[in-house]
């Protein structure tokens, strides 16, 4: 647990695995709502109609698991797995309900928005793969 300040780790009381989530870095939750603004139609205010959005999900998640290499490198995996996971979950759930909430509108999904994320998602799980290879590569080379 040295180097990563309480506030950002937890140790389980059954297996004393550590589960890291950088929560002073909300990247993967800003990616997401950066990349609906890219894709959605123009129909929508501060749109762009960008077809090829999804290489935002590309980088984000494979700067994400060099950022948690660099920063748990003993456990960059799951890091980087934990902070995807609750980054998708907000960028795509939570940050939907609370646009709700200011527009004073029912909590909905559109069919649009659930095309984009899945797109934004199948390209982020591409680009975590190229980190993975990337890192494992490097730490293949690397001598010891």
């Amino acid at each position: 647990m040295m180097g990563v300040p309480p506030s950002c780790s937890a140790v389980t009381s059954e297996a004393h695995a550590e589960i890291h989530f950088d929560s002073g870095n909300p990247d993967s939750l800003g990616f997401v709502h950066v990349d609906w603004h890219l894709a959605r139609s123009h129909q929508h205010r501060m749109s762009m109609e960008w077809h090829q959005h999804w290489i935002v999900g590309l980088a984000a998640f494979f700067f994400l698991v060099l950022f948690s290499a660099w920063k748990w490198p003993e456990q960059f995996v799951w890091a980087a797995m934990v902070n995807g996971a609750i980054g998708l979950f907000l960028g795509h759930i939570v940050e939907a309900w609370l646009e709700s909430l200011h527009g004073h509108e029912a909590f909905y999904i559109s069919a649009e928005r659930w095309r984009v994320f899945f797109e934004f998602s199948v390209a982020g799980l591409v680009g975590f793969v190229l980190g993975m290879v990337v890192v494992f590569g490097r730490r293949r080379l690397s001598p010891s």
